[in-house]
């Protein structure tokens, strides 16, 4: 084994930012969540050594906040989807995030990178097995016989007492 021998570079090194939850955004549905409009969240996280900015783009009935911002490297950003209350999210729709290499004023040189998210609706609680922090919160709150208007881990919660 030679000391000159190339270091492999982790897939970092090719990525701006870590964006998650990844491929997917599920929103409670209407029966679920009543009239009220109905929100989830996505984190990004700047991974890169360069200032870079985001910009989130979908259709009308969603609205992202904030829409657009710029993250210094190292530092995270958490940014609020929120859906209209009469619009069904489906799996044809899309929420793109744009991610822009920005260090200088002319970012279209720079490197840029999309992270697409299909949207879709659920009355379901726990909507991954895997994550048994969601299962175990699931059970507490059936045990405490309460409506839940949620969706997976990291998202809202408004918990109302059954009627």
């Amino acid at each position: 084994m030679s000391v000159d021998e190339p270091k492999q570079e982790s897939n970092y090194s090719q990525t701006l930012a870590e964006v998650s939850p990844r491929g997917f955004l599920a929103f409670p549905s209407k029966d679920v969540r009543g009239m009220c409009a109905s929100k989830t969240f996505i984190s990004i996280r700047n991974i890169s050594k360069y200032h870079i900015t985001y910009k989130v783009s979908a259709r009308q009935q969603l609205r992202a906040r904030p829409r657009q911002h710029v993250l210094a490297p190292g530092s995270r950003q958490t940014v609020e989807i929120v859906i209209d209350s009469e619009y069904i999210p489906k799996i044809e729709d899309k929420l793109y995030v744009k991610i822009y290499q920005n260090d200088s004023e002319n970012i279209v040189n720079g490197k840029t990178e999309e992270v697409c998210f299909c949207l879709y609706e659920t009355s379901k609680l726990a909507l991954i097995p895997m994550q048994e922090e969601v299962f175990n919160l699931q059970q507490r709150l059936e045990s405490m016989e309460v409506d839940v208007c949620t969706l997976q881990f990291g998202a809202e919660f408004e918990i109302m007492e059954k009627v």
